[in-house]
Formats: structure tokens, sequence, C-alpha cells
């Protein structure tokens, strides 16, 4: 019993080509019988030059050696480019605090291009809204409707559960009475002005603003109910050799900062609460944290 095949478009246009070719020769008679490769072309609806493209590539198959090669192959359809991102941690941190504060900031809803307007200002984003979409769904957040058929930028159920977590273990060492401590980076530019300044109305220019901002300074820092961590803060110049600020955080850097300067100030059994950036969640590394901080 033969099975039965199903056929793709392409196939069945050809197919139905051939049929009306052969229903025309059979009522016309035959033209051209000794040349196969032009009632061929004639037949399936292609150029003669099609044809001996297709029979040159048959003809290199049938002398590989390889038999499980097939004979014909479909050109492969060119894929799409995955869009890049030039967002690290330290500027997805930015633009998590920015949808958070959005409201509140700006007294509006945080749409796409709005919100590319100001990380465009704050970091320098320099990718298109589509981009920005990408970025987006990929950490963690979606187009929800709200009661007047808006839709607003929030949080997926898995990243709300995750915070739901983070806020119930700290509200545990908090009962413990354990001294809960937060780090973080942050940059400051060296001629960072306002945009707008009081002047009086006669007889003084305004402000000159430099069109460059000047050297970017990181810092990082830790803290507390009782205020910053003494001795644990760190300021250094951003390298720009690389083409990126954030290079001097490495996992290397951030250890030495951790072990040299936060926990030799911290009292017994803190609590250190850390950013998702790559140096910080290193296993060994919390690891090590975790133990230092219950000696």
């Amino acid at each position: 019993m033969s099975t039965k095949k199903h056929l793709r478009s392409q196939a069945k246009e050809i197919t139905a080509k051939v049929y009306r070719r052969m229903k025309y020769e059979a009522e016309n008679g035959v033209e051209k019988l000794s040349d196969a490769r032009w009632r061929t072309a004639q037949a399936v609806g292609v150029s003669e030059s099609t044809i001996t493209r297709i029979l040159k590539e048959e003809k290199q198959a049938s002398t590989s050696n390889d038999t499980s090669q097939k004979i014909f192959r479909s050109p492969s359809k060119p894929k799409r480019k995955r869009t890049k991102s030039n967002l690290d941690d330290f500027d997805m941190g930015i633009l998590r605090r920015t949808i958070a504060t959005f409201h509140t900031e700006f007294n509006e809803l945080p749409t796409l291009r709005k919100l590319k307007q100001v990380l465009t200002e704050r970091i320098g984003f320099n990718g298109c809204i589509e981009t920005l979409r990408i970025i987006l769904k990929e950490s963690g957040y979606e187009w929800s409707k709200i009661d007047d058929n808006r839709k607003a930028l929030v949080e997926k159920h898995d990243i709300q559960m995750l915070r739901f977590q983070y806020l119930r273990q700290l509200k545990k060492y908090r009962d413990e009475g354990r001294y809960i401590v937060y780090t973080d980076e942050s940059y400051v530019h060296t001629t960072h002005l306002q945009n707008m300044c009081w002047k009086p109305v006669k007889g003084v220019s305004a402000v000159q603003k430099k069109l460059s901002k000047g050297t970017r300074v990181i810092i990082v820092h830790a803290g507390g109910c009782e205020g910053f961590v003494p001795n644990a803060s760190l300021v250094y110049k951003a390298n720009y050799t690389s083409g990126d600020y954030h290079d001097n955080m490495n996992l290397d850097n951030y250890k030495k900062w951790l072990t040299t300067q936060l926990l030799p100030n911290l009292p017994v059994k803190a609590v250190i609460v850390v950013d998702n950036a790559s140096y910080s969640c290193k296993r060994g590394l919390q690891k090590k944290i975790f133990s230092l901080t219950n000696q």
C-alpha cells in the first residue's frame, strides 16, 4: 500500500505546469523533440540556463562519495542578525531605576519613545526603539493594560516573585537584628552642569556650558542605616582606553575592594546587599563573603 506524499506549494505549482505542457503537446504535437533542455524549460516554466545549472548541480552531487548528502539543497534564508545591546549591568541598573521612578519624576507613563530620550541623556543610549523593546523584554518587562486602556511598562510575574522573596529575606535579617549594608556603583562628570539656571535679567550673561561632559569619575561605596561604611569609599577615573568605562570594575578589582576596604570595616554577621552585576554574582565570591561576614 503506497503512502500519500505531501508536496509543498512550489512542487504542486511545477506539477501543474508540467501537466498543462503535456496536455498541450498531446493536442498540438511535440515541438523540438530532440531538444530535451528546451522542452523541460517549457514544461516547468523556467529558463534554459536554470535547467543547465540544476543538471550541473546534480552531476556534482552524483560524483560525491558522501551518499548521505542530498542531491539538491534549498537556498538558506539569511538569518536576521540579533540586535546587540550596548548596555552592561551598570547601565541596566540605571534603566531599572529610571522605569521605577519615571511616573513620580516626570508625572507620565514610561513609553518606549520617552524612555529612550531619558536613557540617551543619562547613559548615552544609542540604540533604536526596537532595540530598547528587545532589551526590556529580555530583562523581564512587558507591556500591560491599565484601567484607562493604555499600556504601562511593568515587570513580569516571575520577576515580581523574586522581589517578594528578596523582601521577605531582608525582613528576616532585620528581625534578627543583623546590620544590613547596601553596595552600589555610580558616576559623575567632572564638568556636569544643569541645562538651566537663574541669572539677572540684565548685565550678566548666562553660564557657558561646555560641549564635553569631561572625565567620568566612578564611585563605589557601601552604607546602611548608620550611614556610609568607614573607609569603604572607592573613587577612580574611568578607563576610556577600551571604549568602556566599566572595565575597571571587573571581578579582580571588585574582589580587592570587597576584601580590603569593605569587609574589614563591617560588624559581625552583617548582611551585604549587592546588585546583579556579573562580577558581584560570582558563586565563589559570594561564598567568601558569606564565610567572612559570619565569623
